[in-house]
């Protein structure tokens, strides 16, 4: 009969302790959580944005949120560290990445506060990329300038809940001016470099959902909707065809609106 092994109180023996281990491949809830943490928010990716190749250093988990051009990158087998977006500007990737992580659009340029409507419209057309003079243009002409452009960044990302955004951005601000007329040759001018492809009408738009829906009669739909036609509408995984508008088919209250200059 072998003889019994004496434990002190409170411990336990070496051969209990033994068949007691965890296998290697187990882990805690605690471990699981850890890796799952490091796994999201230390995979970093550098994103070269423009022609200039700025660089910007982004969590994976948030650059591949909502753009379909971003998340094929991440998505490819032996995906690199680094992509490049050339088609949008640095200071429109700055703003996009601000989106990512706040949910707002912000104008990244910054302004004095108290400064003059002139200097702050210098200010903001530092941003543009107009090749004709923003001198004359107001601190909101050169704001819809900005967001013109935000928006085709939107369709070259591929990402259709950072354009709506964006929609929403330019209806918020003209509730804010009212009933003025934003200068949409300009904006029209910026945002596309050459004729476009394609051409959408929002009014007949039936996958449109919300955009508008807050604009009030008196302010001026047509501006917001204008400089948006030359531009395709998709919902997210869908692409939506050209449907042009007959000749003859008034928009409401376009007359009116014509002779607002």
């Amino acid at each position: 009969m072998p003889p019994k092994v004496k434990t002190e109180p409170g411990t336990i023996p070496a051969s209990s302790s033994r068949s007691r281990k965890r296998p290697a491949d187990t882990q805690t809830p605690e471990s699981s959580v850890r890796k799952h943490a490091k796994t999201c928010y230390t995979d970093m990716i550098t994103v070269l944005a423009g022609a200039e190749e700025t660089p910007f250093i982004i969590h994976r988990i948030n650059l591949c949120q909502t753009s379909g051009f971003l998340q094929e990158k991440c998505e490819e087998d032996g995906a690199e560290e680094t992509v490049h977006v050339p088609a949008v500007r640095a200071p429109m990737f700055e703003i996009y990445v601000h989106w990512l992580y706040r949910g707002d659009i912000r104008l990244s340029v910054e302004v004095p506060r108290g400064a003059s409507e002139r200097r702050v419209s210098e200010r903001r057309a530092s941003e543009t990329q107009s090749s004709t003079s923003t001198h004359h243009l107001s601190v909101e002409d050169i704001d819809f300038l900005l967001l013109s452009e935000l928006y085709v960044a939107g369709i070259s990302l591929i990402d259709q809940t950072f354009k709506n955004s964006v929609v929403d951005e330019i209806v918020m601000r003209m509730e804010r001016w009212g009933t003025r007329q934003v200068t949409l040759s300009s904006a029209t001018s910026v945002a596309f470099s050459k004729p476009p492809l394609h051409t959408h009408d929002y009014y007949n738009d039936s996958t449109l959902r919300g955009s508008f829906k807050v604009l009030k009669a008196s302010i001026p739909r047509l501006t917001a909707l204008r400089v948006m036609t030359p531009t395709i509408k998709t919902e997210p995984g869908t692409e939506t065809r050209s449907r042009k508008r007959p000749a003859e088919q008034e928009i409401p209250n376009e007359s009116a609106h014509k002779q607002v200059k």
